[in-house]
């Protein structure tokens, strides 16, 4: 019995061993084993070319974010401190320096009303930001008693005919800013009981018709229909540079002048323009509203410049029904107040064939937006 188990053990292991898998005498065919060359190569002179390339570019974009990322960590530090704003009081101006010293060098000047940050308070200085220098990180100093924190900006009469330009029948004459403009107009100061009375007696001839079935708007499209011809204005809403957007509204019409109204929107700014109802010719008239004097002589148009911080004035004449820009200029002391009205009701003609308009500084007004109380005047333009 025994033995006949050690021979049954036998049998199972010789069986075992010749159809196992891993045993040696089933490996009838050979193994392909793929060599592989693990020596170094001799890199490719344009992938090494590239490469540098990569590396220069890498380290010109670190230089020149180098100034940035300066100038990012100096708002950064700013951002901790306590700040707040504070004008220049003094009509002449205030100049500020590189340090908190009277013999250093002298930087740049605040004009009268002009806004500064301050960020840090010295014995009889100021630390201050100045948003209108290039660069606007960098601190300067100013002395205490050039500033306030409250600032209530009054026009004198001499601020009111100061310019930058002066443009007559369309051609630049050379000028001193100073008073070059009392040629043609007269101005003054007036009260608030004044402007309201003569707002209230204002002369309006525009007409606001725009259910008119001539001017609606149709898939981006006006088309006016004059008698010679279709005028098309067309908008351009999402153009591939943005710098070309344009939307244009009909506002209505002057019956006796015989012109249709345009306002045009752009990127940066707008216009007004006339359109003939019987040659459906085009003429620009301005950045603001035409507006026409009671004489029916004369075309004003007053706006706010908010890049240059003044006041655009335009003025045209009428002839037989011509329109021609009579004078141009660009006031750099006074700007008229903001309305919502399209007609401009803070600047209007009075029945005297007079110009009114309730006006500040231009400082003044930018600097509403931090909060600060506006006390607006009134002037009035009289054209000799």
């Amino acid at each position: 019995m025994r033995l006949s188990r050690i021979l049954f053990c036998c049998v199972i292991f010789i069986f075992g061993c010749k159809n196992n898998p891993y045993s040696t005498k089933t490996l009838t065919k050979p193994i392909n084993v793929v060599n592989k060359d693990y020596s170094l190569k001799k890199p490719n002179p344009d992938s090494l070319k590239q490469k540098n390339e990569e590396t220069n570019d890498l380290k010109t974009m670190l230089l020149d974010n180098a100034s940035k990322i300066k100038s990012d960590s100096f708002i950064r530090s700013l951002a901790q401190q306590k700040f707040f704003n504070m004008y220049c009081k003094l009509r002449t101006g205030a100049i500020y320096k590189n340090k908190p010293d009277d013999k250093s060098e002298t930087i740049g000047k605040l004009e009268y009303g002009e806004r500064a940050i301050v960020y840090k308070e010295l014995k009889n200085w100021y630390a201050i930001n100045v948003f209108s220098k290039k660069d606007a990180n960098q601190l300067y100093y100013i002395k205490k008693n050039y500033l306030a924190k409250d600032i209530n900006i009054k026009l004198a009469k001499n601020d009111l005919d100061i310019v930058s330009e002066v443009h007559i029948n369309r051609e630049r004459i050379k000028i001193d800013p100073i008073g070059a403009i009392d040629k043609f107009l007269d101005f003054s100061l007036i009260d608030s009981s004044l402007f309201k009375y003569k707002k209230i007696k204002s002369c309006i001839f525009y007409i606001s018709d725009t259910l008119n079935a001539n001017s609606k708007k149709i898939r981006g499209v006006i088309k006016l229909k004059t008698k010679m011809k279709i005028v098309k204005f067309i908008d351009s809403i999402k153009p591939i540079d943005e710098t070309d957007v344009k939307i244009f509204s009909y506002i209505g019409q002057y019956a006796f002048l015989n012109k249709y109204i345009i306002e045009g929107a752009y990127y940066e700014g707008g216009d007004y323009e006339f359109i003939d109802k019987t040659t459906g010719e085009n003429l620009q008239v301005s950045d603001g509203f035409p507006l026409i004097s009671p004489k029916k002589n004369y075309i004003l148009a007053l706006t706010e410049n908010c890049e240059d911080l003044s006041c655009d004035f335009f003025l045209y004449t009428i002839k037989n029904g011509k329109v021609n820009e009579f004078i141009g200029t660009s006031f750099i002391k006074w700007t008229p107040a903001q309305s919502n009205d399209i007609v401009r009701n803070e600047v209007f003609w009075g029945e005297d064939n007079c110009i009114y308009a309730k006006i500040a500084s231009p400082k003044i007004l930018m600097s509403s937006y931090t909060g600060i109380h506006v006390d607006y005047q009134y002037l009035k333009i009289r054209i000799k």
